[in-house]
């Protein structure tokens, strides 16, 4: 991070001031292939950003979430913000695009899409503002489910796509939930640490007992996956966390 160098000015981009915020995704199988949504098209880089050129207009809107799957670079979803908010699934990179998801009939962009690291089979898409619902597919978008909790955020296992974490709020609180069957049936888990109102959420890929929770207390760590829980936020202060590890 000490020297930061423009990876789309004059690189072949259109950019318009103005416009919903530009989403960068990655290829998880190559590091030289992105996916940059800026403005009201869809670029495409294979040299790591040296040049990029333009795959698709976003004939359906701007994008508010832009995933790629983690074995298949050429498999997309996104998440339209305008001017009606839809998931769409690309399975040729970007060049054409088929309606995917749940039919919404939602106008604002208030929504949020995980793809399990794995295999990629698995979705878990939320809305939320009023009649907040989440729904899981196992079948990386061809069918999905309504599923009981609403999920504002959600961890997948790095190990087992079956298993995934997911965090609402209820009352002032933060209920975290647990899933080992894909979804199907989630089992409450132990977090005492309220008022918390959890934001992020993150299975270390070293080893799947340790997890890191951010929340508006801060830090808290769990070894023993879940059962017991420590505050990390000595210098954090009460800032909004994104969590990454290596």
């Amino acid at each position: 991070g000490e020297q930061w160098q423009a990876m789309t000015m004059n690189k072949g981009i259109l950019h318009f001031w103005g416009v919903w915020a530009s989403i960068v995704a990655f290829d998880p199988q190559n590091s030289q292939h992105l996916y940059y949504s800026g403005g009201f098209a869809l670029y495409e880089t294979t040299d790591g950003g040296e040049k990029w050129s333009k795959i698709s207009d976003h004939t359906f809107g701007t994008v508010d979430k832009f995933v790629v799957h983690p074995l298949d670079g050429n498999i997309l979803y996104k998440i339209n913000a305008e001017p009606q908010v839809q998931l769409y699934k690309s399975v040729d990179g970007g060049r054409t695009w088929d309606m995917s998801g749940p039919p919404s009939d939602r106008a604002e962009p208030s929504t949020n899409l995980w793809i399990d690291p794995n295999q990629g089979n698995v979705l878990i898409l939320s809305w939320y503002g009023s009649g907040a619902d989440t729904y899981v597919s196992a079948d990386q978008g061809d069918t999905w489910k309504k599923i009981i909790p609403h999920c504002e955020s959600i961890a997948f296992s790095p190990d087992n796509e079956g298993v995934a974490l997911c965090s609402k709020s209820s009352s002032g609180e933060s209920l975290l939930f647990k899933t080992s069957d894909f979804g199907k049936t989630w089992n409450r888990m132990r977090f005492s640490q309220s008022p918390n109102r959890i934001y992020t959420l993150l299975i270390s890929p070293h080893d799947t007992e340790t997890i890191f929770l951010g929340g508006s207390a801060g830090l808290f760590v769990s070894r023993d996956g879940g059962t017991s829980w420590e505050a990390h936020n000595n210098g954090l202060g009460t800032a909004r966390l994104e969590l990454f590890t290596h």
